[in-house]
């Protein structure tokens, strides 16, 4: 009889330990970790996912935020890493929180400033951009694996010449009113077209007797927003050809090219002349 009780007992505290471990594990709520694997996303004729390496992105900006908006944690990547959009995270506390990735095409490999979900940058410059908003809830569900789409969020102006450029003319200036430098990456968009006219300055002396093509990259107050572009040509500092363009068209995540002569001289009866290709596709083609 003593024998049977004292398996009896045994039992009971085999029992009780495993209990209280299971009990442990859930009182814990932390996941011990999660894996964000980032992809460029990019919409042409098809839609169509690429590595970071391959959208021929150079930076990647990794930042997560608590319920209370604080940062929790963050990490920047550059593509000569050889974990170049693989991050990991360990022992995460069971809540909701907010997740920002963004990746650009920098040359510089000028990294993003994320102030917070709804505020980041590139310190005034505007590489093509890739950014992906994730608000996660961690718990015991959570998939350990966390896929980020990236979607381009800049908007791409190009103008092409159908002349040469002639000696003499070493810059062209855009100055660029509707847009902005700044972002949101909740929404992708800009919070506001900022106040002051941006200065986009590109150097033109490699192109000597040859046509010219120069862009640049732009975020947008809303998903279709009309800007106000001036392209100056300088010989050496002084304005030798200007063309006004009141009211182009641009939408995130598409291209806006304007062709046309360039390097005409100015008289009388001279106004520039523009012709739309209203088929809505993802580039916006004008001659002029």
């Amino acid at each position: 009889m003593k024998q049977v009780i004292l398996s009896i007992l045994a039992i009971l505290c085999l029992a009780s330990c495993e209990k209280a471990e299971i009990g442990g594990e859930s009182q814990r709520k932390t996941m011990s970790r999660l894996e964000f694997s980032a992809f460029a996303t990019s919409i042409t004729d098809y839609d169509t996912r690429a590595s970071l390496t391959g959208a021929k992105c150079a930076t990647l900006d990794f930042v997560i935020f608590d319920e209370q908006g604080n940062r929790f944690y963050s990490v920047q990547q550059d593509s000569t890493s050889k974990q170049f959009g693989q991050i990991s995270v360990t022992d995460i506390p069971y809540g909701t929180y907010s997740v920002v990735a963004i990746a650009s095409d920098s040359k510089s490999n000028t990294h993003a400033n994320i102030y917070s979900p709804e505020q980041a940058d590139f310190g005034g410059k505007v590489p093509d951009t890739f950014c992906k908003y994730l608000e996660l809830t961690v718990n015991s569900e959570t998939q350990i694996t966390q896929q980020m789409d990236m979607a381009r969020i800049t908007s791409m102006f190009q103008l092409i010449s159908t002349d040469t450029k002639p000696e003499g003319i070493d810059t062209i200036h855009f100055q660029v009113t509707g847009g902005s430098t700044s972002f949101s990456p909740k929404t992708g968009l800009a919070p506001t077209a900022d106040i002051t006219a941006r200065d986009v300055v590109s150097d033109l002396k490699e192109f000597t007797g040859k046509r010219i093509s120069r862009s640049f990259n732009t975020f947008l107050p809303a998903n279709e927003a009309n800007l106000s572009i001036v392209a100056s040509l300088h010989d050496n500092g002084t304005v030798r050809y200007s063309y006004s363009l009141p009211s182009v068209k641009m939408k995130v995540n598409c291209q806006t090219i304007y062709t046309g002569a360039l390097f005409v001289e100015p008289s009388g009866s001279y106004a520039p002349t523009f012709t739309v290709n209203n088929k809505y596709d993802n580039t916006f083609n004008y001659t002029f």
